[in-house]
């Protein structure tokens, strides 16, 4: 349960969804309804696995594990 007035609870999920809403379009522009759930299971997989993100070196989140695994 999440703190009371404490915006840094939700940071996480509402940077997602800000995410989503501004990428999702750009990658499946005229999707139909019915395709939505197995398009949004597709950006899900690419946002956790391919997505190259700045804060973790210009890597995806997925080869960053990795990483940080054999380095362990």
């Amino acid at each position: 349960m999440p703190r009371k007035a404490n915006c840094w609870d939700n940071a996480v999920i509402e940077s997602f969804f800000s995410q989503l809403k501004t990428e999702f379009p750009c990658f499946y522009p005229n999707s139909p309804i019915d395709s939505f759930q197995q398009n949004l299971k597709k950006y899900i997989r690419y946002y956790n696995e391919k997505r190259i993100q700045k804060r973790m070196g210009f890597v995806s989140p997925k080869k960053y594990y990795l990483d940080y695994q054999n380095a362990a």
